[in-house]
């Protein structure tokens, strides 16, 4: 191909420089130059060339990926990461929830007004299913942007500063011109991921969309699921405020779903809402069209007990709106595979009482009757009743997920089996990953059940008391860890971390997910235990004692930018519970 431009440069040349001498001799020499090209590629010679041009090409490639992974990045958030099949997200039931997507398909095929769809419903509703089917059927056809799930199972799922650093980055997965576009913007200012989120959404996804928008397909989108779920709720209200705002006139659409919690609906409220956006509300849909969307479900999930027609109607009228009671029906009667005896659970299930009032009552009663299956089994020991309550209430507590092996050595349990065993009657509510062992809550509504004592009654799981159980445990974890100082053993501290060659197997071996773990979160569950003065000598022992082993860890760990906050967190605790000891360590110990 170059060979055949040289011609026609040649010729072209040629014809409109007839006579002209200048020109004659830029032809001379132009054939030259040819005829050289032609004699290097004859001798074989390109291999090497091409060999040094994919070097350079690969070499370029790298530098551009590590530009772009210099992003605050959340990886598990997108729709189907890992971390998705560990909190079990799936798709809809074929031929389930046809009204909903037709709605959804005519706001993506413009019938309906807006650049951004907002999905909202109460807790059960379905939500983050649906999110998640729109995106498999978005990605089949080439037409998923980006997706972001927030979740309050992954610290970094439920982090607002990170939504706009990782759309940005998958959009540049998504389309090459969007990704040139975006690295020019990082050249230009390697550090506007860390930017106000205003300045963010206008470098990293304004700035290169507009660039690019010719060579993009249309009807894109990127979908946000779960917004409510998110820790900073002035966050989300600012990301909000930017889609709602900064968007117009963009080569994309937004997909956005979470409950209608205050500071979401009143941002969807304002006038710039109404006509920026489409929306849909779950729990306003005509029951009978969601009812026979459940019993669609209900009759697939449970054919292997051949319910009968009376026994799903009943089901679905207890269902009602909320196919979170379907799934978790279907859950308890399915549990291990069905075979649990699933005829006596679809027993138990069915012959619930229905004695609460309140708005939650038919998901509390199923709640309640699956724990009471669990935990008011006569045949059970009085210590296998306590191991199942600590480690449920460690799993609703937790600021990550745990795996068994973790829990077991965290609550000084003396074997993995203890943890597998009090986990078996909870399957129902808790979700253990097969590969990883790690212990999640299916849904969120189980959490707000079990926080709250009006709902929960005797299964309460009193937060501030159990976070105090933990905090002691994540002390006494890093207390009895050996050595105190230069855990991995290094042979010289005059070497940087970097420069060890074996530096990460050696941080692996030596620090436990549950020593990571009491490093990162002492000071949150400290902070969450109420204040309990009992924890200020464990508190005091280690500021004293252990210091040094966690600012170690930490920043092994690369963790060690979350140490102020931490150390500001005990300083407001101890503050609270007047704890002088604390407050003179912090302002005569250099920790301030």
């Amino acid at each position: 191909a170059v060979v055949d431009e040289l011609v026609d440069c040649t010729q072209l040349y040629e014809r409109v420089s007839t006579g002209n001498e200048e020109y004659a001799s830029l032809q001379a020499q132009l054939e030259d130059l040819f005829k050289d090209m032609e004699l290097h590629l004859s001798l074989g010679s390109s291999l090497a060339v091409t060999s040094s041009i994919k070097n350079l090409c690969r070499q370029e490639f790298l530098n551009q990926e590590n530009r772009l992974k210099s992003l605050f990045l959340a990886p598990s958030a997108r729709y189907h990461s890992f971390q998705s099949f560990e909190v079990k997200r799936g798709e809809c039931t074929p031929g389930t929830r046809a009204e909903v997507f037709n709605h959804i398909y005519g706001w993506l095929h413009n019938n309906l007004p807006g650049f951004v769809y907002w999905l909202n419903g109460m807790a059960g509703t379905g939500k983050t299913t649906i999110a998640y089917t729109l995106c498999r059927q978005l990605d089949e056809n080439q037409r998923l942007a980006a997706s972001f799930f927030c979740s309050r199972a992954f610290p970094e799922c439920r982090n607002t500063k990170l939504i706009i650093p990782t759309i940005a980055y998958q959009l540049a997965r998504f389309s090459h011109p969007f990704k040139l576009a975006l690295l020019d913007v990082l050249d230009e200012d390697p550090d506007v991921h860390t930017c106000l989120p205003h300045a963010q959404f206008t470098a990293l996804i304004v700035k290169p969309l507009t660039k690019s928008r010719d060579s993009l397909p249309l009807d894109i989108v990127v979908v946000v699921d779960a917004l409510d779920e998110c820790d900073d709720k002035d966050g989300t209200r600012c990301i909000l405020e930017i889609l709602l705002t900064q968007a117009l006139g963009l080569p994309i659409k937004f997909f956005l779903s979470s409950r209608p919690e205050p500071a979401i609906r009143d941002e969807m409220s304002k006038p710039a809402a109404d006509q920026a956006s489409s929306r849909l509300v779950l729990h306003e849909l005509e029951k009978n069209n969601v009812q026979m969307d459940i019993k669609t479900y209900m009759k697939a999930a449970l054919a292997m007990v051949s319910p009968t027609n009376q026994q799903i109607a009943t089901l679905v009228e207890r269902s009602g709106i909320l196919f979170i009671y379907a799934a978790t029906v279907v859950r308890f009667i399915a549990h291990d595979g069905f075979r649990q005896n699933p005829q006596r659970r679809l027993g138990v299930v069915l012959n619930m009482s229905s004695t609460s009032k309140n708005q939650h009552k038919e998901l509390d009663n199923l709640y309640t009757t699956i724990l009471r299956a669990a935990l008011d089994d006569s045949a059970l020991e009085d210590v296998e009743k306590e191991d199942m309550k600590q480690v449920l209430y460690t799993v609703l507590c937790a600021q990550e997920p745990l795996s068994i092996p973790h829990l077991s050595r965290l609550l000084r349990l003396d074997s993995e089996y203890r943890v597998d065993a009090a986990l078996r009657p909870l399957r129902s509510v808790l979700h253990v990953q097969e590969a990883s062992k790690l212990v999640t809550v299916l849904h969120v509504s189980f959490v707000e059940y079990m926080l709250d004592s009006t709902r929960s009654l005797g299964y309460h799981c009193d937060s501030g008391l159990h976070n105090h159980v933990i905090t002691k445990l994540c002390f006494e974890c890093i207390q009895e860890t050996r050595p105190r100082f230069n855990i991995c053993r290094l042979e010289s501290s005059y070497v940087r971390d970097d420069e060890v060659e074996d530096i990460e197997a050696r941080v692996t071996k030596a620090i436990s997910a549950e020593l990571f773990y009491s490093c990162q979160y002492w000071a949150t569950h400290l902070t969450a235990s109420k204040g309990s003065t009992y924890l200020a000598m464990p508190l005091e022992n280690f500021l004293r004692n252990h210091l040094l082993l966690w600012i170690e860890v930490m920043n092994l760990k690369r963790c060690i930018h979350k140490g102020p906050e931490a150390l500001h967190k005990a300083l407001r605790w101890g503050q609270d519970a007047r704890m002088t000891s604390l407050i003179w360590l912090t302002t005569h110990g250099g920790l301030r």
